[in-house]
């Protein structure tokens, strides 16, 4: 397995199995306030030991492969190529929707 594969299969895994743990583990009432606490701790802790784990991988490709399991997690979606539509989308909507508000006020 080519580094590449490793560290973002650990990144996914360690992600996940620390939002799940955080989130049994939250005595914060509300399923969405937990959420956001364990979403909070998991990216947190995922991105420290990933890169104890990986010294020699570069940061910002860590962070991207916690963000890709972030989004997975929230989403539900594995299809990463549909993700990125998905939020290439949004941003179009905020950039268009706002420069449209604008005009109207």
């Amino acid at each position: 397995m080519s580094n590449r594969a490793e560290y973002e299969k650990f990144c996914k895994r360690r992600y996940r199995r620390l939002f799940a743990i955080e989130f049994a583990r939250s005595n914060i009432s509300g399923d969405e306030n937990r959420r956001r606490f364990a979403q909070k701790k998991a990216i947190k802790l995922s991105t420290i030991q990933s890169m104890k784990k990986f010294p020699h991988t570069e940061p910002a490709e860590i962070w991207k492969s916690i963000y890709i399991a972030h989004i997975h997690n929230v989403s539900g979606e594995a299809n990463l190529q549909k993700v990125q539509s998905i939020i290439s989308a949004e941003n179009s909507w905020k950039k268009s929707s706002g420069h449209a508000f604008e005009e109207i006020i």
